[in-house]
């Protein structure tokens, strides 16, 4: 086993895999050799369907291995598994998914994409989060989406006091999360919501305030790739505040900026500079950035 890991990290993949079905034929129950086997068939052979079928006995085999888990939900989304089904399967294994917070920003993502944002709520309220590089923003992120989701519902149902309690919180991170909030960070749809709040409740003084800090940042768009970039959406909410404001004209100039650069740029070729802030991951799988952009 450890000598096929010396020949994989020397990029003699062929001896790796000989090796490690060498162990297999030893002990088909060696749960590691099942995982890198999986590895190795999604990043060089690009056999994805051959890369779960292998991750799943892995995780079969060890099914307390957080780390497989984390790792065979990714292989799950990669082969298009819906956010229901995935969600399914983790809180199946929920003991095993409170193990890792990378995991676990996973589950909060599909707690707020599938609408049980009670649950996410529980988790983030309760769950000391630790920072980790290529993580930043993960679950910061999802503190956010969790409280505008919660927001517009109560917008919906014209509970706008309710909405702006959810709003204001979402501007200051609670210790637990373990992240600060980034210099210049300008929150332009949390402001943009905050302004509607007010502009139902007839304050229109509090919701021009609020309209104004939604206009603020970079005024174009670009490709989002570090956690420190401004958000892409931040210029849709600039250009809807500016609207409010009454500047259609630089509004519809912001949204049309919108469209014509998603036309221009869908082909355009991502490359990672010399000074890329926190491009890591803990993910070992191959991915496409050009494909992620799109």
């Amino acid at each position: 086993y450890l000598l096929g890991c010396f020949f994989y990290a020397k990029r003699s993949y062929s001896r790796a895999v000989y090796h490690w079905e060498t162990v297999l034929r030893l002990n088909s129950h060696y749960a590691p050799v099942l995982r890198n086997l999986s590895v190795h068939a999604y990043n060089k052979r690009r056999e994805l369907d051959k890369a779960i079928s292998l991750m799943g006995l892995a995780f079969e085999l060890s099914p307390s291995d957080a780390r497989v888990l984390y790792e065979l939900d990714y292989l799950k989304k990669a082969a298009g598994d819906t956010p229901l089904e995935r969600l399914a399967f983790l809180k199946a294994n929920l003991e095993v998914v409170n193990q890792r917070d990378d995991l676990t920003a996973e589950l909060l993502n599909l707690y707020n994409i599938c609408g049980e944002l009670e649950l996410a709520q529980t988790c983030l309220s309760t769950r000391q989060f630790h920072p980790w590089e290529g993580g930043e923003g993960k679950v910061t992120g999802q503190f956010i989406v969790n409280k505008l989701r919660y927001a517009l519902q109560f917008m919906q149902q014209r509970s706008f006091n309710n909405a702006l309690e959810l709003l204001n919180d979402a501007l200051t991170y609670p210790t637990n999360l373990g992240e600060g909030r980034l210099v210049g960070q300008t929150d332009n749809d949390i402001h943009y919501f905050l302004g509607r709040c007010y502009q139902e409740l007839g304050e229109r003084e509090c919701a021009n305030q609020h309209f104004a800090l939604a206009t603020q940042g970079k005024q174009e768009i670009n490709q989002s790739r570090y956690y420190n970039d401004q958000p892409a959406d931040y210029l849709f909410y600039q250009a809807a505040a500016m609207h409010q404001l009454g500047d259609t004209a630089q509004a519809v100039s912001l949204f049309e900026d919108m469209v014509s650069w998603a036309d221009s740029e869908w082909n355009a070729p991502v490359e990672v500079d010399f000074f890329a802030v926190s491009l890591p991951a803990l993910i070992v799988f191959d991915s496409n950035l050009t494909t992620e952009h799109q």
